[in-house]
C-alpha cells in the first residue's frame, strides 16, 4: 500500500473525498488543493518515492496512479508564507536591477546605443518581474492582514510613482531622448527602487511578527 503524506504527516487515503489508490498524483493533488485545510496553499514540491519530482515532468507522469509508487509526499506552502519567503528575495532584485540601470546608463553616456537597447530591453523585463512580485506580495499580504498593511507607510505614493515613471521612460525610448532617459533612470527610478529596499520591504517583513 502506497504511504501518502503531506507536509511530511501521513495521511490516509480516505480522508481525501472519492480518493483511492488507482487516482492520479495529479487528482491527488487537486483533491488535496480543494481541501478545506489547505484551500490557501500552494504546491510548492512533490517528493515520490525519495525523489523530488519536477513540475514540468511529463504528463504522462501525473497522470500514473498513486498505487504505482510506495512513498508520495506532498509539500503544501500557505500563499502568506510563501509571500514572506519572496520578500527575502526582494532586496537582492533590487540590487541586481540597480547594477544593471547603472551598466545601462553608462553605455548610453558612451553612445553604445546597440548595447545599450539590448541591456535596455533585459532591464524592463526584469523591472516588470519586480513590479509582478510585490503587487502578488502586496495583494497576498492585504487578503491575509488588512488592517496592519493599511499602516505600511508611503506603500501607495511609491506604487504610484514606480509607475509614473516606468510610463515616462518608454516615450522617452521611443523618440531617442537618451538624456531624458538618462535621468530617468538614474535618478527616479533608482531613487524609487532604492526606497523600496530601504522602507516598503523592511516594513512586509514587521508584519510577519504582528
Amino acid at each position: 500500500m502506497t504511504a501518502l503524506s503531506i507536509n511530511n504527516q501521513s495521511v490516509k487515503i480516505e480522508q481525501l473525498d472519492n480518493a483511492s489508490e488507482q487516482t492520479s498524483l495529479l487528482g491527488f493533488a487537486e483533491k488535496i488543493l480543494n481541501n478545506d485545510e489547505y484551500k490557501d496553499a500552494v504546491l510548492t514540491q512533490l517528493t515520490v518515492d525519495g525523489e523530488t519530482i519536477a513540475f514540468d515532468q511529463e504528463k504522462d507522469f501525473f497522470s500514473r496512479p498513486l498505487s504505482q509508487f510506495s512513498d508520495v509526499n506532498f509539500h503544501m506552502v500557505s500563499s502568506l508564507e510563501l509571500a514572506y519567503e519572496a520578500l527575502e528575495s526582494c532586496s537582492n532584485y533590487v540590487d541586481n536591477l540597480t547594477e544593471r540601470i547603472h551598466h545601462l546608463v553608462h553605455l548610453y553616456q558612451a553612445n553604445e546605443i546597440q548595447k545599450a537597447n539590448d541591456v535596455f530591453a533585459e532591464m524592463i523585463e526584469l523591472l516588470d518581474l519586480f513590479i509582478q512580485l510585490v503587487s502578488h506580495i502586496h495583494v497576498t499580504l492585504n487578503r491575509h492582514q488588512p488592517e496592519i498593511i493599511k499602516r505600511t507607510e508611503g506603500l501607495q505614493k511609491l506604487e504610484i510613482h514606480l509607475l509614473s515613471v516606468m510610463k515616462a521612460i518608454l516615450p522617452a525610448k521611443e523618440k531617442n531622448d537618451v538624456i531624458m532617459l538618462c535621468d530617468l533612470l538614474e535618478y527616479e527610478l533608482i531613487d524609487n527602487l532604492t526606497q523600496w529596499k530601504i522602507d516598503i520591504i523592511p516594513q512586509f517583513k514587521k508584519l510577519k511578527t504582528n
